[in-house]
């Protein structure tokens, strides 16, 4: 069946109420990490919603967050699956995975900065524990498998974000 895009998950979510949209301006270092962990921490999974901060001060990008992760939901909807059906379809994919495709043109590759093009702070990398983080972090699940030996690796990482150009990952 496929999976959904972004843009096609958010046009989902919105149409039954899944996400809340933030058009006022936003700090980066405190309001996006309190309200998540406000949502997780204060409501049922049946209650809870991604967030789209339209505003972020400092980037001139919005940022979208807990789409997935919100709720059982908003996950099973990304998977295109019932809310029951989350645990079989995980271990579906595992057991049958799709192959990787070698490509010649990617929409990642359509806009490529390089050297003093890139600014990291151009981003809207939040502080997701104010007060007890170093700085922004991305946080990302990654899987991954060696071409040689079929060995797969599955982990979460957090990158904090030191400068423009330089990041640090926690393994």
């Amino acid at each position: 069946m496929g999976t959904l895009s972004l843009r096609a998950l958010i046009d989902v979510l919105e149409k039954n109420q899944r996400v809340q949209r933030i058009a006022r301006p936003v700090d980066r270092n405190w309001e996006p990490g309190c309200l998540v962990k406000w949502m997780f921490h204060g409501l049922a999974d049946d209650q809870r919603f991604g967030l789209i901060f339209e505003n972020v001060t400092g980037s001139r990008f919005p940022l979208a967050t807990a789409l997935l992760g919100s709720s059982r939901f908003a996950y099973a909807t990304a998977l295109r699956v019932d809310p029951d059906d989350i645990n079989r379809a995980w271990v579906e994919a595992l057991l049958k995975p799709i192959p990787a495709a070698l490509t010649e043109r990617a929409g990642s590759q359509e806009v490529v900065l390089r050297g003093d093009e890139v600014k990291l702070s151009d981003l809207p990398i939040p502080v997701w524990t104010p007060g007890k983080d170093a700085g922004p972090y991305i946080t990302t699940p990654v899987m991954t498998k060696n071409a040689d030996t079929g060995v797969q690796n599955l982990g979460v990482y957090r990158t904090q974000v030191l400068g423009d150009t330089s990041v640090v990952v926690n393994l």
